[in-house]
């Protein structure tokens, strides 16, 4: 797999797209639930986010993907490092004991 395409009309938080984001892979993800904002994925940096149903502006970036393998590594280094970064499991765990230890 080189991309993840994930064109969803309804989501919460797909595991899938971050899962493919610790492989280090692009993502083009339609703006629903957790992607509604850019805060899972920067819209140009570790993949595309497109509204549901945009389906031309969708194939625009997954062919952009496809015949770009520089601007695929590039997004999809940066995918690697958002994922390890803000979502690994251990970094979890702390934010719960902190926010737990804060309500003490």
């Amino acid at each position: 797999m080189d991309v993840l395409v994930h064109p969803s009309l309804s989501e919460g938080f797909p595991r899938a797209v971050l899962k493919a984001m610790a492989l280090g892979k692009a993502v083009v993800a339609t703006r629903v639930g957790a992607f509604r904002a850019d805060d899972v994925i920067r819209n140009g940096h570790e993949g595309f986010l497109v509204e549901p149903r945009d389906i031309e502006t969708m194939a625009k970036h997954i062919v952009a993907l496809v015949n770009d393998r520089a601007l695929r590594q590039r997004m999809g280094r940066a995918a690697k490092q958002k994922a390890f970064e803000n979502y690994a499991i251990h970094n979890q765990i702390r934010q719960l004991e902190d926010t737990w230890s804060g309500m003490v």
